[in-house]
Formats: C-alpha cells, structure tokens, sequence
C-alpha cells in the first residue's frame, strides 16, 4: 500500500496506517459505520448537569453543505439539553449549542436524508437525519422549540457545579489594587487612595460596581455631583493605574441639550472633575489628561471642555463605527467565511481547465543541501510569480540537481516505522487539481473579507490603543470615554492594560480583566438567564470584538502570553453556550439580584488551572519578554482570524491536517504534503515529529508563518506560497531559529507580507528564499546568508538594493525584478558566482560594470524603458546564454553582441532600432 494518499481515501488510509491493518475495497464505509457504533454504544462524554433529551443515539446522520451537497454520511447524533453533539469521522466530534441556534429550516429530503439546516450565532450547519428515523418528528419539533426560546438556558436549568473551583472569587477588587501597589487607605498609615462604598445597594448607579477607588482627598459628596453631570451616571471611574501614574480611567459623556438649529445650547458641568485632576495631578508625575473618545466628535464637541480642564487636557476622537455598523460588518465576514468552500469549488473547476499546462510541484526533485551541485531547487508550480519565468530558456531558481532519493526521501530507519510497499515517503492531503494563479481562491477570498469592513473596524480600535499606549508611556493620564461610557470604551480599556500590564497576559490576569472591564462595569453580552432567547446581538459582537482585538496583539508576541489562543475561542464558547452564569448578566447589579455565585457555576473556575490552555511557550525567552509590549498598529498587521471565523467551515481540512501529522510521525515519513486543501491554520502536533524534512502548504488560507513549525526539528523545505501571510512575528523566526536549524529552502511568494525580518535571514543553511510578490519596500541585511544561492524578491516596491546582498558571494540566482529601482550598486560586480540575474521591469537607466560575473548565463534586462546604453563590460560574459533586452530604449544593436560566444537566445522587441 502507498505511503502517499489522495485526498479521496487519505482518512481511512491513514487510519488505518495508525491502526496497522489492512483495508478492503468499501474501506472508507466500513470505518464510518464502525466509528458510528462505537459512538452509539459508548456516547459521548457530557458536561456536567447534561442530560439525554433523547435516550439512544440517532444513528447515519449525514452532514451538507450550503448548496446541499453530501460532505460526510455516517455520523452519530446525540441531542442533549446543552446542545446538538455530532460525530463524523472526517471531522471528529462537535457541538451546536441551543442558546446560540437563532433559526432552524427544513429545506427538504433527499433519497435517504430529511435536512435540518441549523442557523446557530456564528455558524450554519445541516444535517440529513435517515428519513427511517422514527423519531425525526419529535426531532424536529423539539429544535424548533429550543430556536424560538421555548427552553431556559442551560446554567439556569441546572445546578451549580460542586466538582469546578469558585471562579466567583478571581476578582477582588481590594486584591486588584493592591497588586497595582495602590496606596489605599486601610493598607498605608499615608494613603493616596480610598475605597467609596457609595454604589454599595446600586442606588447611586445600577450600572456600576459596588465599590470605586479614588484618590484620598476626593469625598462622596463629590462623587454625587459628578455623576448628576454624566450620560447615565457613568462618572469617570480609575480602572488601572500605578502608585504615582499613569492612570487610566473610564466615562461616558456630560450631559448636554442640543438645539437643532443652533447646535449645543447648554451643558451640564461642575467643578467635581477639576477637582478629580487635581486630586490626580497631586500624584501623579505628570500632570496632562489624554481624553479618547471612542465616537466622533459631532457627538462631544470639545468646546464644552473649554475652562473645565484647562490646558491639561487633550482630546482625540477614534471615530468608531456605531455598534449597529459593527454588528452588519460582522454579519457580513460570516456570511464570507461560511460560503468558503464554495468559492474553493468554483475556484478549482475553473483552474482545472488550464490543468494540462500546469507543472506538478510534485515532479520537482529538490537539491539536496549537502550537494555540490550548483544549480538549486525550483519553486513550486503555484508560486512561479514573475511574467518573465515563462520566457523561452529562463531556468525558474534552476533545474533539479539531485533525485529524491539522494536527499533522503525515504522512510527513516529509526523510530520502527516501516517502509511502504511503493517506496514512498510522504503523506498527500492535497486537493485535486493544478495550483492556483493570480486570481486565485485565496485572493478572492482576501479580497471578500477586506470588503466586509471588519478588519478595518478591528485595525481602528488597535489604533486607538496604540495612542493611548503612546501617551501612558510618557505618564500621562488616559480617559476613555463614549456616549454612555460601556462597550467600546471596555474594549480599549482592556486591550490598553494587557499591552502595559504582563499580569493581564496570564491565563487568571485575563480573567480578573474581564470581570472588572466587562462584567462590573455592565456590558450586553445579548444572554440572559430570564430571557429565553435574545436575537438582538446574537453575537455579543463588542466582545468579540474584544477578543479578535487580543488575538491580533497575541499574533505578534506569541510566546508573552501564558494562555493560548484557544483559550480565546473557549471564552467564545463558554458566552454561546450559556453553560456558565459568568456572561449571563448585563450589570453586576443582575448578578448579585439572581444570586448567581451561588446558583450557577463561573467560567473562570473550569480554565484557571487548566495546564492545557497554557501556552508551553511562556517561559521561553523569558528574561527577554517586555514589560510593556512593543506594538505595531497598522493595517498591514490585521488580519483574519482564521482559527475562529473558518473553524466551522474548514473542520474537516483540520482533522485531516491532524492525522495526516499523526500518520508521518507514526510512519517516520519525510515529506508531508497540505497544500491547497483549505486549511485555515496549522494545527499543533502533540509531540516532536523529527522524520519530517519537507512541508509543503502552499494555496492555504493561512495568515502567519506558523510557530507549530517547531515541532519539526529535521525541517529542510517549508513552502508557504500562496496564503494571506501578511505579518512575521519575530518570536516565531526566534523560535523556528532555535528548533529548525536545518532549514535550508523557503517559499514565502504571494503573500501580503510588508515587513520582512532581520531575524528570517539567520538560518545558518539557508540557500534559497522566495519572497516574491508580496508588499515589501525593502530589504532587511542578509550579512548571515554566507551558504544562500537563491534568492527572489522580485514583483515587490523595493527601491534599494541593501550592500549586504552584494556581499553574498556564493548568490547563483538573483531575481528583483518588477521593482521600483533606478540603480543597481556597482558593487554587484562582487558576486562572481552569479549566474541568473533577473532586474526586468525596474526603472533602471544606466548598467554599472560586470567584468566580475563571468558566470553569468542569463541576464534579464527588459522592461526598463529609460535604459539606452549597455556597459561595455556585459559584451565580456562569454559564458551568456540567455539575454533580454526588450522594451527598453536601445536605438541600435550594438556590434559588440557578437562576442558573446555561447549565446543561444536574444530579445530585442520593442525598441527604438533603426534599421
């Protein structure tokens, strides 16, 4: 039996493989079937207080797609009063929570199925029930039940757990402060600070905690003319702070009436917040408010602070889209990401037309890393980016220089893993079908979801992070304020203080964050205990905001972060499910009212000392990590996050990714093979997997250079071409540098990448890098690079050639065209081993002196329409074969060509020759 799968039977051969018997011609059905017994007879495993709605399984349940197509057959259904827990063996088992199904529609029947199309929060799912089923009536009636909210949320249904520890108590407010190193009254003989009991029965403001923090000098009587001043008496309130600043405080706006005619007519103000600064200013070092204002400032026009703060105040407007936008925005990315696998389909039959002049990746047969031979191994057929690849005797980063074989494409001897009956020794998840182009399902895909506006929303939040942590930097105070100061002022808030604060990037830091941002100071998170269903933000979409937000600041500091990112999309879960009381509330007032510390059980107990949410990374490079994090807010930083939005439609790309990983590790294969099967993430193996050399991933949706990549310590080849990569951590290359010291070939081309990373020119064996078509402006040094042969950077916006890569002596192929150059340094004449040089479609004007290069075989040059004269040094290449000089500006050919002896193809269309 081959090693190498197709895509077709790769899950029962790969099972198989695991489970090391043999199969029979109706192997795939017969695994299907018994997965579906063993499911039946052993159920799954339920939560705690989940009961059986109906008794015995539903048996042959089948899973479609948007279009109603057959995706898998043969699953196992157990309906609970939790949710819809569903088992397939091609994409393992999942739940549908009945708090998040908003619709349930009963589009029809096949032959052999009754579809049932769940519409839940973040997800559409339908299922084919066997039209023998006997119970399919009281199926359906019971989901349309539980859609229309006829059944009472699951932690309000059930008991308080006994088995969970008391995430109740994760936040303390005293505790909080203290470790702030607050100087409050009842702690420090001197204090700075006290505690106000003001709000103690929610009296004074129902929205607000029981409990403030306040400097010393500052009394209640204050406090109460404040709040009689401020939008829903949401006065400013001290979040976050440390013993002589900066501080960070929360608010909504003053109350003002507004004449339709001739605008603001009067304002309700004091001199409560005067005396709030000064109270502050008195402690703090640096005496400046900084006033964020979420919205625009139609809303709070700052002439109203005008002899309120005096000079000490600065105000900036974020100009936020208004909640209901941002829900439509994100509406609109799941609607994209749930048709994905029809725009993967339609992208794949249009490609196969053009399948029989496309080259297999798989026919390429890589140079091994010890060989002397000269010539380098080709790209993949996927990532062949430049218009001139495809002229007539061009090598595309040279031909094959060794077979498979001599690489050591063979099933090691170690670990007792056998070889394959075909001799092969690699594992195949890829889809069918040739790569795909310009226009390919990944860019389409890119395009769509820019078109949505989230990632635009998320990348305006960070920015206004990224000012208000410019402006704590310099110890001056920080206000964030809105309307009725809740939701995306919450937002900021949080994400400001896990930027500053490393308490916050631990798994209970998170934690205690939440529930002091979210919960204490009210949030909608559109669930309630009372109210059976709530359709108004089904999503909690401020949260998720929130949480995206988190995730896109962990992406650039994978390993300061003690928690996972799944722990994110566990939060996500734990709100959808209503299995927890902790977001079943708006106002903490609700949740002391309902008693829910003693009725239902918190979320936080079930994560806090969950070793496997942890990230095992922490503690690397651990005296490095900043106190403050460095980061970066621009555009070009967001993206999607692809572990969340495409979890659901990519499932079955993922479980597949998984065993084929668990397959090569078993088998000690070399080579395993991902592309082009929609795989939105890489998943994480669950132990070292050394046999693998070679990765290819290319035509994915993946948006970073994956750190999971360190599992693979043996690794030679990685190809990422064609992905929505657009950021590289610098802790990933850090972390693949101090795993993966034998990487010798990388492919980076078309993705979205605008910065490039000193740190990814530091394999010490690296010979050839392709980062072509992508977003660069330029080039990082490349000083370490002393064994790299090849080397594509073109179709960028580079405009300068760094001296470093003219010191690269052992360079073979240098590709930059379709650049923005204007010169090439003289210095090139350093790399005499050069034997392609590709600077087509560049603004060149002039050629510097190439004695040097007596290697040089092919020389590209077209497309440089300000270039008229050639150095006299380019007529002494005798070894050049291939030379273009199209679209430029030469008006005579030149009598010296011919001595360049071994020349075998000349273009000199499209000039001005006169004849």
């Amino acid at each position: 039996m081959s090693a190498r799968v197709n895509s077709s039977g790769s899950l029962a051969i790969q099972k198989t493989m695991l489970q090391g018997r043999a199969l029979g011609s109706n192997s795939v059905q017969d695994f299907r079937r018994q997965n579906s017994m063993i499911f039946a007879k052993e159920g799954p495993q339920l939560s705690e207080g989940e009961t059986r709605v109906f008794p015995s399984v539903v048996s042959s349940v089948a899973l479609f797609d948007s279009n109603f197509q057959l995706l898998t057959e043969g699953g196992s259904l157990y309906i609970t009063n939790l949710g819809l827990r569903l088992c397939f063996y091609e994409c393992g088992e999942f739940i549908l929570y009945h708090s998040a199904l908003m619709k349930v529609d009963f589009p029809g029947r096949t032959a052999k199925y009754d579809l049932i199309t769940l519409s839940c929060a973040d997800k559409v799912e339908t299922i084919g029930v066997p039209v023998a089923e006997s119970r399919l009536r009281d199926i359906k009636k019971y989901l349309t039940r539980v859609a229309t909210g006829k059944e009472l949320p699951f932690c309000a249904s059930v008991p308080k757990s006994s088995n969970i520890i008391d995430g109740w108590k994760v936040f303390v407010l005293e505790d909080e402060y203290a470790r702030m190193g607050m100087n409050i009254d009842d702690q420090s003989p001197t204090p700075n600070w006290r505690f106000i009991d003001i709000n103690s029965r929610f009296e004074f403001s129902p929205t607000y905690p029981q409990r403030f923090v306040y400097p010393a000098d500052f009394t209640e009587s204050h406090l109460c003319c404040m709040a009689q001043i401020r939008s829903k008496g949401r006065f400013p309130v001290l979040t976050w702070g440390r013993p002589t600043g900066p501080f960070i405080l929360r608010s909504a706006h003053y109350h003002f009436l507004v004449d339709d005619m001739i605008g603001t007519v009067s304002l309700q103000v004091g001199g409560e917040d005067q005396v709030l600064l000064k109270s502050l200013f008195k402690i703090s070092e640096k005496q400046m408010l900084h006033i964020i204002d979420t919205e625009h400032k139609d809303l709070d026009p700052a002439d109203m602070y005008k002899g309120l703060y005096v000079t000490n105040c600065h105000h900036n407007y974020l100009d936020l889209p208004s909640k209901a936008a941002i829900q439509s925005s994100l509406t609109k990315l799941f609607s994209v990401c749930g048709s994905i696998t029809k725009l993967y389909t339609s992208s794949s039959s249009s490609a196969s037309l053009n399948s029989s002049t496309s080259s297999s990746f798989s026919s390429v047969t890589p140079l091994s890393p010890h060989s002397s031979s000269s010539s380098l191994p080709t790209a993949s057929s996927s990532s062949s980016s430049s218009s001139s690849s495809s002229s007539a005797g061009t090598p595309s980063l040279g031909a094959a220089g060794k077979s498979q074989s001599t690489l050591g494409l063979q099933t090691s001897s170690g670990g007792g893993g056998g070889t394959s009956q075909s001799g092969g020794s690699s594992i195949s998840l890829s889809g069918s079908g040739p790569a795909f182009d310009k226009n390919s399902m990944t860019l389409q895909f890119f395009e769509r979801v820019q078109e949505t506006g989230w990632l635009q929303i998320v990348w305006k939040v960070l920015d206004g992070v990224g000012l208000a942590v410019e402006q704590l930097k310099n110890n001056e105070t920080v206000m964030f304020q809105n309307s009725d100061g809740v939701d995306t002022v919450s937002v900021l808030s949080a994400l400001t203080q896990i930027i500053f604060d490393p308490f916050y990037r631990t798994i209970k830091g998170l934690a205690v964050l939440i529930e002091k941002e979210f919960l204490s100071f009210g949030h909608k998170f559109g669930k309630s205990p009372k109210k059976k269903k709530n359709t108004e933000d089904p999503y909690s979409v401020i949260f998720l905001l929130f949480l995206d937000c988190l995730w896109q600041i962990m992406q650039q500091h994978l390993i300061s972060f003690e928690y996972k990112p799944d722990l994110l999309i566990l939060i996500i879960d734990a709100l959808h499910s209503c299995q927890y009381g902790t977001f079943m509330f708006t106002t903490a007032k609700e949740r002391v009212s309902c008693n829910a510390a003693d009725t239902m059980t918190s979320f936080w107990g079930t994560v806090i000392f969950n070793d496997s949410l942890k990230n095992t990374r922490f503690e690397f490079l651990s005296q490095e990590r900043p106190l403050i994090l460095p980061f970066e807010s621009s555009i070009s930083r967001v993206r999607l996050w692809n572990e969340y939005y495409l979890r659901g439609p990519c499932k079955f790309t993922v479980v597949k990714a998984l065993k084929a990983i668990e397959t090569a590790a078993k088998k000690n294969m070399i080579l395993l093979e991902l592309q082009q099967s929609m795989l939105p993430y890489f998943v994480e193996p669950s132990a070292n997997v050394p046999s693998i050399r070679k990765i290819r991933l290319e035509n994915n949706f993946l948006t970073h250079i994956p750190c999971e990549l360190s599992y693979f310590q043996n690794l030679e080849y990685i190809d990422l071409s064609n992905n929505l990569i657009c950021q590289i951590p610098h802790e990933t290359i850090q972390l693949l540098l101090s795993s993966c010291k034998e990487v010798c070939w990388i492919n980076l081309n078309h993705n979205q990448i605008v910065n490039f990373p000193n740190e990814l020119t530091q394999f010490p064996k690296l010979e050839t890098l392709f980062v072509n078509s992508n977003h660069l402006k330029s080039l990082p040094p490349m000083s370490h690079l002393k064994y790299l042969k090849g080397l594509d950077f073109g179709n960028n916006h580079i405009t300068r050639i760094p001296d470093e890569i003219l010191g690269m002596t052992n360079l073979q192929t240098l590709i930059i065209e379709s650049n923005s150059l204007e010169v090439i340094p003289a210095s090139i004449d350093q790399l005499t081993n050069l034997r392609h040089l590709d600077i087509s479609n560049n603004n060149l004007n002039a050629l510097p002196q190439l004695w040097s290069l007596s290697q040089l075989s092919t020389l590209k040059l077209n497309n440089n329409p300000q270039l008229c004269t050639l150095h006299p040094s380019l007529y002494a290449l005798y070894r050049l074969q291939h030379l273009e000089l199209a679209n430029i500006a030469l008006s005579e050919i030149p009598n010296e060509i011919s001595n360049l002896v071994s020349l075998e193809s000349l273009n000199l269309s499209n000039n001005h020759i006169q004849t």
